[in-house]
C-alpha cells in the first residue's frame, strides 16, 4: 500500500538531486533560467495559497 505522503517525499527527491557536473555551460546557464523561472512561479503559487487561506479563515472565523 502506497500512501500519498511517501509519494510526495520520492517526488521532493526528483526534483533536488540532478547531476551538474555533466552539463556544458550552456547547458548550466539555461538551467539557471529555468529555476529563476521556477522560483518566480513558486512565489505566485505560494501568494495564491496564502491569499486563499485568510480569505478561508475571515469566512470561518468565529465571532464572540
Amino acid at each position: 500500500m502506497t500512501y500519498d505522503d511517501d509519494t510526495q517525499e520520492e517526488n521532493k527527491q526528483d526534483y533536488l538531486c540532478i547531476d551538474l557536473e555533466n552539463l556544458s555551460l550552456e547547458e548550466l546557464r539555461e538551467y539557471v533560467l529555468f529555476l529563476e523561472r521556477e522560483i518566480k512561479r513558486t512565489n505566485i503559487e505560494i501568494s495564491n495559497k496564502t491569499s486563499a487561506l485568510g480569505e478561508a479563515n475571515s469566512v470561518f472565523k468565529t465571532k464572540n
